[in-house]
């Protein structure tokens, strides 16, 4: 055990080194020698303390250039150039161990014993690696997050991480398959590189930074003011929240719940929903959002799954990248894991003006498609262009209903389902809808008859 927790230390000072930090200047400035420690309670006394006594022992005493002496094939050991400078101790009395500790529970074996390397069951884990990788296996520790309690492991662990990968890889073979690189490229060049789509007027100050605006606002102001659509901006908005949520999580060091809200929104929002959409009729927008989307996920899922982020990043965005840069030396193509910035010039400043990450416009919105295909499949016999399906939006007294978004969807859904969709509003009030006396009127006469109603929507057809 000395060994181990003696050589933990060590390849904190090794680190350190690797990356020419100076130890002295890093103590001045952020007075702790760690930022954030996450440890077991049983191991924090015999383990991490000692490791960090030592540590700082070995500070105070200059002991450094002993255990990490010079090689010959450097001209200076970084750690070391504080040794140079006029011995400075103040750091010793201003600064900590660490700046944030927090404690995470003990995984168990199925008869709720601790899984220890001292111990018989330290093979616990290995019928679970001869089937696994060790993305799922992460994962897995990633959505069985329980703060400080204790966590008893079994394979039904492993089933959620394995369903998520799966999807997340499939989401990419779509992609390869069905979108265009190319058009991304050149809808990227539109939205991210032209400011003139951007109405300054609109942006917060906190969105700013000199001339460099966030890019999600530039996205976001080009669908709300040019394409006008209710599924691409909500679509756009989902992704844009969960992210925005998700990094509050990971500030507090809550991996459960970001990875949750991950889950969430690729299975039911981003796969489940606008990709079906896209299939249905295919636009150079939806287009370049399925890529950018995508690109922000895979690096926000990086340091949990880097195997699979990394190979989807090469099928789908370095290979493109390759054929398009062969001639251009100046800039090659660079795998993730040699450039990985986390979302460049994306602050995610915007809070959600909703209580979800999903407004409630876009899930009235998913409901219509899904009622539409299963309209479609339960009518395809006598389905034709000339059918006409009228869709009053049930709208609160007082709230807002972008009415627009939803009628400029009304071409591409005549393209999904091969029928006339007309978007009409109704305002709830005291009688009811207002459009009902017009509905009764109009059965009256024998002209159209409903067929669907529910909380968000009611559906006319023609008789």
């Amino acid at each position: 055990m000395e060994k181990i927790w003696f050589s933990s230390c060590l390849y904190f000072l090794h680190c350190l080194n690797s990356n020419n930090i100076d130890i002295y200047d890093l103590l001045k400035k952020k007075k702790s020698l760690v930022d954030f420690t996450c440890t077991g309670q049983d191991i924090l006394y015999p383990w991490i303390l000692r490791s960090f006594i030592l540590l700082n022992y070995f500070i105070e005493n200059d002991y450094l250039n002993e255990l990490l002496p010079s090689k010959d094939n450097y001209d200076i050991v970084h750690i070391l150039q504080g040794l140079k400078k006029e011995k400075d101790n103040k750091y010793l009395s201003t600064s900590i161990l660490s700046k944030t500790v927090k404690f995470h529970g003990i995984l168990k074996d199925d008869v709720g014993k601790k899984i220890s390397k001292s111990d018989e069951n330290s093979t616990y884990y290995k019928k679970y690696l001869e089937d696994i990788n060790m993305d799922t296996l992460r994962l897995s520790f990633t959505f069985l997050q329980k703060n400080v309690e204790d966590i008893v492991w079994s394979k039904n662990n492993i089933y959620k991480s394995e369903k998520f990968i799966k999807k997340f890889w499939n989401v990419g073979q779509f992609i390869k398959q069905n979108c265009n690189y190319e058009s991304y490229i050149r809808m990227s060049k539109v939205i991210l590189a032209n400011t003139n789509n951007i109405n300054i007027e609109n942006i917060d100050d906190d969105s700013i930074d000199g001339d460099c605006i966030d890019d999600n606002i530039k996205v976001l102001e080009f669908l709300k003011t040019k394409t006008q659509h209710i599924s691409c901006i909500s679509i756009f908005e989902a992704y844009y929240y969960t992210i925005h949520l998700i990094l509050q999580y990971m500030k507090l060091y809550n991996l459960n719940k970001s990875i949750i809200l991950i889950n969430d929104f690729i299975m039911n929002y981003f796969s489940k929903f606008f990709l079906n959409y896209y299939s249905s009729g295919k636009s150079q927008i939806s287009n370049f959002l399925i890529y950018y989307i995508f690109k922000g996920l895979i690096k926000f899922l990086y340091p949990f799954i880097p195997h699979i982020c990394e190979i989807l990043y090469i099928q789908i965005f370095f290979k493109e990248k390759e054929k398009k840069q062969i001639l251009n030396a100046s800039s090659p193509p660079m795998l993730l894991y040699e450039n990985y910035k986390f979302f460049p010039n994306q602050k995610f400043s915007l809070e959600p003006k909703i209580q979800s990450v999903v407004s409630d416009h876009f899930l009235t919105f998913m409901e219509i498609y899904n009622f539409l295909r299963k309209f479609k499949k339960e009518n395809k016999e006598t389905i034709c262009n000339n059918n006409t399906l009228y869709l009053y939006i049930k709208q609160k007294k007082g709230a807002e209903l972008p009415l627009l978004y939803f009628k400029n969807e009304e071409h591409m859904l005549k393209r999904a389902f091969h029928m006339n969709i007309i978007f009409n509003a109704c305002e709830k009030n005291k009688l009811g809808y207002s459009f009902l006396n017009e509905k009764e009127h109009i059965q009256r006469l024998n002209t159209r008859k409903v067929i669907y109603d529910c909380d968000r929507f009611v559906v006319l057809a023609q008789v």
